[in-house]
């Protein structure tokens, strides 16, 4: 967005702090070094141990985000904020991941964190595929087996997640 309105701001607040939240919980240890990333990925809290950048959004992705993760093999996670079906604020992530030179994108994921502190991208519930692909967040981010064993346990994890991304 060329012209960022008062709106767009403090959702992109939101995002970078929720980003942060997230990089912090998985304890990654981030990065800033603007001039060695590809444009598209330097406003992200940077993983370059994970090969792994957290992007924040106040409304849309950046131009050429494909060819920025095309040309990088960097992992891509951008996060939104975003609100429930009940309307409490939550976030959702676009997992855009490089696999054998190719590029996946995840969309409409949620954060999951078990009891034990794991953490986990997983489908929404109440979006279009809530029995996808999860992801766990640990030495990047990777194919994981569903972590939850009933509704109960999945809808806590949930809540769980949305507590640490809105952490102040």
């Amino acid at each position: 967005m060329k012209y960022p309105t008062e709106e767009y701001r403090g959702r992109y607040a939101r995002a970078l702090k929720a980003a942060t939240n997230l990089a912090t919980a998985a304890m990654y240890s981030t990065e800033q070094a603007p001039a060695f990333l590809h444009p598209q990925l330097r406003e992200g809290v940077n993983v370059p141990a994970e090969n792994l950048c957290f992007l924040p959004s106040g409304g849309g992705y950046p131009y050429d985000l494909s060819k920025a993760v095309r040309e990088t093999r960097t992992t891509v996670v951008v996060v939104e904020p975003g609100s429930t079906m009940a309307g409490k604020p939550t976030f959702y992530f676009t997992l855009i991941l490089s696999r054998g030179g190719k590029f996946e994108w995840h969309p409409a994921k949620q954060l999951w964190v078990s009891r034990d502190r794991k953490l986990f991208l997983v489908p929404d519930p109440d979006g279009d595929d809530p029995k996808g692909e999860c992801f766990a967040v640990d030495r990047g981010v990777r194919t994981a087996a569903t972590p939850w064993p009933n509704e109960v346990e999945r809808d806590f994890g949930l809540m769980h997640g949305d507590a640490l991304l809105l952490t102040p």
